[in-house]
């Protein structure tokens, strides 16, 4: 294992440890490794404190502490507060003091005395398996929130088929033919809706699949736009005109899934016109251009004049907030938060910003794969 002290810059580490001697020690010897030690500290009190006004990355805890509160106690409420990774340092290792610590779920255990080494080895190994544990967490916080909103965009079509259905069971017979039609067609619709959301899941599930592979095919990016503005202009209302401007900084064929990138115009373009034509009186014109450069693919959208204030999807800065003609109750749909996943699976970034004049500007930046060479 590496142990320069480029490796370790930005570790910040919090020693707990009432022997001074020892203390200094071991913080010499983690600053020529290249950590950074934020403090030295003798007893548990003083510990939790630290923790958390320093936020340190680890700590290193001696269970035999000054005071009342061991080790141990400090640890215990470190961890259950602010998730510190914690690894203890004692000459104690009998069974009881092992299986008190060890319920107490530490990243690491070293018994005195130990070498530099050691410690660091334990250190490191501690690092990663509190990095990966923080993804996992976020992962299903992240989970849990997609899984929240589609039971919430699964509510509205089902409680329309059922309710349909159920009227026509009940007065079916007393509705003439044209009221009957339209209730069948109102069942039709809303089983669209449910098929585009099952497709959604599964385009989302791909998405966040540890084997993700996108579909790469090599095509003119340029036209492919234009085409997709040209049929979405004649599905959008006469108060709603989206202006298409390419602008070139290599070739315009570039290599990317184009169903994904399809999706993602579709999810954001649609959200967008939604939104705007929402307002009866706003006559709104919509800016897309799409600039390819040799590595990327800028895709910015700005409805021109519409703050869009509550658009708020993961994964996107918020430059400035201010202006009129605010759309207030605009909220994320699940198909915009598949879009914002499809795009972080590919690397790309997502830019959002508002201004008072031009309104909200949307910049997605995606990275172009380099083409296969030609056998």
């Amino acid at each position: 294992m590496k142990t320069g002290t480029s490796d370790h810059k930005s570790t910040k580490v919090l020693i707990v440890e009432d022997e001074a001697i020892a203390a200094e020690s071991i913080a010499g010897k983690l600053r020529k490794q290249g950590y950074t030690v934020l403090d030295i500290v003798d007893d548990g009190n003083q510990a939790i404190q630290c923790a958390g006004t320093k936020q340190p990355d680890i700590i290193l805890m001696d269970i035999m502490l000054k005071g009342e509160m061991d080790g141990i106690t400090a640890a215990e409420a470190i961890y259950e507060e602010w998730h510190i990774p914690i690894i203890y340092m004692t000459a104690f290792a009998d069974v009881p003091t092992v299986e008190r610590a060890k319920n107490t779920y530490p990243f690491g255990y070293v018994v005195k005395p130990f070498r530099a080494s050691e410690l660091i080895a334990v250190m490191e190994i501690a690092i990663q398996q509190h990095r990966k544990l923080a993804k996992l967490e976020a992962l299903g916080a992240e989970r849990s929130d997609l899984l929240s909103l589609l039971v919430h965009e699964f509510r509205n079509p089902l409680s329309t088929i059922m309710m349909a259905a159920e009227m026509l069971e009940l007065k079916g017979d007393q509705w003439s033919e044209s009221d009957r039609a339209k209730r069948l067609v109102r069942i039709k619709t809303a089983g669209q809706v449910l098929a585009q959301l099952v497709e959604d899941v599964v385009i989302a599930s791909r998405a966040e699949a540890t084997n993700f592979q996108p579909e790469l095919a090599d095509f003119n990016v340029v036209h492919f736009c234009g085409d997709f503005v040209q049929d979405l202009q004649k599905q959008c209302s006469g108060g709603l005109e989206i202006q298409y401007l390419p602008f070139l900084y290599g070739s315009p064929t570039v290599r990317l899934d184009c169903k994904w990138l399809s999706y993602i115009l579709s999810c954001y373009l649609k959200t967008i016109a939604k939104s705007c034509t929402s307002n009866s009186n706003l006559h709104t014109i919509i800016k897309l251009s799409v600039a390819v450069f040799p590595s990327r693919l800028d895709i910015t959208i700005n409805p021109e004049g519409v703050i869009l204030s509550d658009l708020k999807p993961q994964s996107i800065t918020h430059s400035y907030t201010s202006g009129q003609n605010n759309i207030d109750k605009y909220s994320s749909s699940l198909g915009l938060e598949i879009a914002n996943r499809l795009i972080t699976a590919q690397n790309g970034i997502i830019d959002l910003e508002h201004h008072p004049q031009q309104g909200t500007t949307i910049v997605i930046s995606l990275p172009l794969q380099t083409r296969q060479p030609k056998i």
